[in-house]
């Protein structure tokens, strides 16, 4: 009896041990790995942010300080070659050779590096243009690190090593057959766990509402000066007070075109975290779709005359009107104009269409004849922040939020989103709101007119 509860207590203490130790070996090698990609990332960006201020002439931005840059941008290849802490990184298909590729642009660009000085033009656009390319790269990468294969792999390590505690968990239940006297050791334990869990679940929760209460706090705080740069570059831009170099205009213009993307992408954030939350209430209305979608086609057009696509609005519905957050429908219909316009080539075209389902429902549909999503990943499209190009030379830019917003807002409506497509052919996506919405207008919305077939040409 004594030697099978030695046993019994062996086996536990084996159990314990391999899942303490698969869990700090996995959060090891995961902590290690995310940081060392994402920080050659981010002292990349910071080395060109100094370059282009070194430029500009900056006071606090000297030789020094880009060769100081510079120097730690180069600190962390070593570790990512050579550690064996960062042995997991370099089994990334092309993860070695990006960062020997990459060790060697900073060595050719080292003596145009040593020989610049300010307001030497020549020189900071070959170190630019050398060091802008790897910016895609080492950024793909960042992404595979932490969400791709990477990251499955390091699943599967603490997965085997679950499965070897599970053996041992085996074990223990033969031996407590046997020994029936440690049954109750063995309830207390089980007790213990369910607490361990209960315990979990409540912290994962509570991480979840601290990240969405996190996003919602600095999406509000960044959007307060965002807005300040963007009225005083609007006045810049406009030459208000009279007018200003032509290279200065050009970079005011800059200046607010980027703020008023990086506002949209913030206000994103907020309406994601608000969803997570619970805290995004509908501000439900009366109104006419038709007038709307006339609206978001206009405000897409410019967008689509840029890219060469047909933007087609087919005859719609009249008299109708639908209940819902007007703010949120609009943005349904942008994301969708955006992303179909954005994905669709030059010359392809864009058809949008509103009307009624046999059901009396309302369909909004959206169609383009763009590049088309493979069907592996359509169940994924919707994901946030979930991109369905991964390469590292994905042509087309964004957060991945567009989608997942569109999906959150037809979902608070009660609605239905659907989206077919196929590769090289394009992609349709539908919108249906349900009957309850949809209401006969007393008397046709000011500024609706007839709703006639549109065509906006590039």
């Amino acid at each position: 009896m004594v030697g099978l509860a030695a046993v019994f207590l062996t086996l536990l203490t084996l159990q314990e041990t391999e899942l303490r130790r698969e869990r700090a070996g996995y959060n090891y090698l995961l902590t290690t790995n995310n940081w060392a990609v994402s920080q050659l990332e981010f002292e990349l960006e910071r080395f060109l942010n100094a370059l282009d201020r070194h430029l500009l002439g900056a006071p606090d931005d000297g030789a020094d300080g880009v060769a100081l840059r510079f120097d730690i941008l180069w600190s962390r290849l070593p570790i990512l070659l050579r550690a064996e802490e960062t042995a997991e990184v370099r089994t990334i298909e092309g993860a070695a050779r990006l960062f020997e590729d990459f060790s060697g642009t900073l060595a050719a660009v080292e003596p145009d590096l040593n020989a610049l000085v300010a307001g030497d033009r020549g020189r900071y656009q070959r170190i630019r243009a050398a060091l802008t390319q790897w910016r895609e790269p080492i950024r793909t990468l960042t992404m595979e690190v932490y969400n791709g294969g990477h990251f499955r792999r390091l699943a599967e390590r603490i997965r085997e090593g679950y499965r070897r505690a599970a053996l041992y968990q085996w074990a223990m239940l033969a031996v407590v057959a046997v020994l029936a006297i440690f049954l109750g050791i063995e309830v207390l334990r089980s007790a213990r766990r369910a607490r361990d869990q209960e315990a979990a679940r409540w912290a994962a929760e509570e991480a979840n509402h601290a990240k969405s209460n996190f996003l919602a706090t600095m999406s509000h705080e960044l959007r307060t000066p965002l807005n300040a740069i963007i009225g005083f570059a609007e006045i810049q831009d406009r030459q208000l007070f009279g007018p200003m170099p032509a290279r200065y205009h050009g970079y005011a213009h800059d200046i607010h075109e980027s703020a008023i993307h990086l506002l949209s992408v913030l206000n994103d954030l907020l309406d994601m975290a608000r969803m997570d939350a619970h805290r995004l209430d509908l501000l439900e209305e009366t109104f006419d779709p038709a007038v709307a979608l006339r609206s978001a086609v206009r405000m897409v057009e410019s967008a689509s005359n840029e890219a060469g696509v047909r933007l087609v609005l087919h005859e719609g519905i009249q008299g109708v009107g639908l209940f819902a957050d007007q703010r949120l429908f609009r943005q349904i219909m942008l994301n969708l104009l955006s992303n179909a316009v954005k994905f669709t080539q030059p010359g392809g075209a864009v058809h949008v269409q509103l009307s009624i389902a046999p059901d009396g429902g309302m369909i909004l549909r959206v169609e383009d004849s763009g590049i088309g999503i493979p069907a592996h990943l359509l169940e994924r499209v919707t994901e946030p922040f979930f991109q369905a190009d991964q390469s590292y030379a994905r042509r087309h830019q964004g957060t991945g939020l567009g989608l997942s917003l569109v999906r959150g807002f037809v979902e608070l409506h009660r609605g239905e989103l659907r989206i077919e497509s196929e590769p090289g052919v394009g992609t349709r996506v539908t919108v249906a709101f349900p009957e309850s919405r949809v209401h006969r207008l007393s008397e046709p919305t000011a500024g609706a007119g007839e709703l006639r077939p549109v065509m906006l040409r590039a």
